[in-house]
């Protein structure tokens, strides 16, 4: 059975790898492709972001030495079918990475996906299992199957928290999420779980967005699995890009004020 031991943050970036038995993956998650469309038409023109970001990760990829590469969902940024631009930005981005295996777990943006990378040679899921992990987006429930598994990798939140330095300036960078399971809260929705189970949530990979900070109230942006408690969100911990524990979403708020 794969270890805790086996996950690595890489730290300065919203990426981590995972050790398998079949080999290692780079996570990363959010990349939602053609946001740099909405700057435009503010009158702000970003040349290359999305080749900036296939590169950065393939840079990853050959460095970490993995096998593969899991995308937790929204790859697209649009919730309907982008322009063709945009679609070749998104069958772009994963031609460059065609030396690697690549599975996406679909997000809430990702509809018409399937069609735009049907001959691309990745694998589309709504989650995907290796070992005891559990990928997927974050948006909805997962089966019993991803409860089994000691972690559960997820996005959709796009976590970060705002920082007050010495100088009481305040700053939002992004950051990781680490939950633990609540078994109480779980049993009343699956009859199988992993009682020890953590939920690692990933910032998002675009550089175009921070996040949301965990000092603010996510309210109902939050995950089913936090917002039902199945896994705790005021005690998770909380983790700079740089690595630092910074505290939980709930110690945090309190500092804020």
């Amino acid at each position: 059975m794969a270890g805790k031991d086996m996950i690595r943050f890489l730290y300065g970036e919203a990426a981590a790898t995972v050790g398998t038995a079949h080999g290692r993956y780079l996570i990363v998650g959010d990349l939602h492709i053609g946001l740099e469309s909405e700057f435009v038409r503010k009158g702000i023109n970003l040349y290359n972001a999305t080749e900036f970001m296939s590169n950065k990760i393939r840079k990853m990829a050959e460095s970490e030495d993995v096998k593969g590469i899991i995308v937790l969902g929204d790859v697209k940024e649009t919730l309907l079918y982008p322009t063709m631009s945009d679609r070749k930005k998104i069958t772009d981005f994963f031609s460059a990475l065609a030396k690697y295996e690549v599975v996406i777990t679909k997000g809430n943006h990702d509809s018409h996906l399937d069609e735009i990378l049907q001959s691309a040679g990745v694998s589309l899921v709504d989650e995907h299992i290796i070992d005891d992990f559990a990928f997927l987006h974050g948006h909805k429930w997962p089966s019993e199957a991803a409860m089994g598994c000691s972690v559960i990798f997820a996005a959709h939140n796009h976590i970060a928290v705002q920082i007050v330095d010495e100088n009481k300036a305040i700053y939002t960078q992004k950051a990781w999420l680490v939950a633990k399971l609540n078994s109480k809260a779980a049993r009343e929705r699956y009859q199988k779980f992993h009682k020890g189970a953590s939920l690692i949530i990933l910032p998002a990979f675009n550089d175009l967005i921070v996040g949301t900070p965990v000092n603010k109230i996510i309210g109902n942006n939050l995950s089913p699995l936090l917002r039902s408690h199945t896994f705790e969100y005021d005690t998770a911990q909380v983790y700079g890009i740089q690595g630092a524990l910074l505290g939980t979403p709930k110690s945090l708020r309190i500092k804020e004020q």
